[in-house]
């Protein structure tokens, strides 16, 4: 379970975000020698979006937290998912929220579950809420190839997403993460945020940085 991606603004921002570039951070900082899957979620999302998830803190903003009652619903379901796991793969040794490190993307990530077996692993992400957009079951493949190139890297991998009190088996696909790490890093590195790519201009009216970003006004 990661954070999601958002941060809080402070009174003030939105005239300075949009009046003043940002210096970039060298690399390493703000932990851009590892990104999580979250980061490339949010770059496939909205490119914009990534860059001020990640460079917040550096202006300003404080990171937003799950709510305790969020919190509370979410350690319930996975209570509740690794009881039935348990008892569907009772020969499987099922790892809490386990540290799958790539140095080979520069990515890490903790998905909630990962069932160690015979000859394969099985990587589960529990969401409080149906999935959208597609785009967790996207943080969920990106988790299973973390998960094939550290701790399963001679087994099979596979895929369960829980979501909304639904389970549904994703078919992982390999995504080219190192791709997409390296247009994350050379996003953060840059003094000002890139446009926002293939979105519907109303969709900046949820975004938690509209009122910074210079891209907002004419988009909405």
């Amino acid at each position: 379970m990661e954070p999601q991606p958002g941060h809080s603004g402070g009174p003030g921002l939105a005239e300075e975000g949009r009046a003043h570039s940002i210096s970039p951070p060298p690399d390493g900082a703000n932990g851009l020698r590892r990104l999580i899957p979250r980061d490339l979620v949010a770059l496939q999302w909205c490119p914009t979006l990534l860059y001020f998830r990640r460079r917040g803190p550096s202006i300003g903003f404080a990171p937003r937290h799950y709510g305790p009652e969020e919190r509370l619903e979410h350690e319930k379901l996975l209570e509740e998912a690794r009881g039935e796991l348990a008892g569907e793969h009772p020969r499987c040794r099922i790892v809490e929220e386990p540290l799958l490190d790539s140095p080979a993307f520069g990515v890490r990530g903790m998905p909630d579950l990962l069932l160690d077996c015979p000859g394969k692993c099985i990587v589960v992400e529990i969401k409080t809420r149906r999935a959208k957009h597609g785009l967790d079951k996207l943080q969920l493949a990106i988790y299973a190839e973390l998960a094939q190139d550290t701790l399963c890297t001679r087994k099979q991998v596979q895929a369960l997403l829980t979501a909304g009190g639904t389970r549904e088996q994703i078919k992982p696909h390999r995504q080219s993460i190192a791709q997409l790490a390296r247009r994350a890093r050379k996003i953060l590195r840059a003094h000002t945020p890139p446009p926002p790519t293939g979105r519907k201009p109303g969709a900046c009216r949820a975004c938690l940085f509209r009122n910074i970003c210079p891209y907002a006004e004419e988009r909405e």
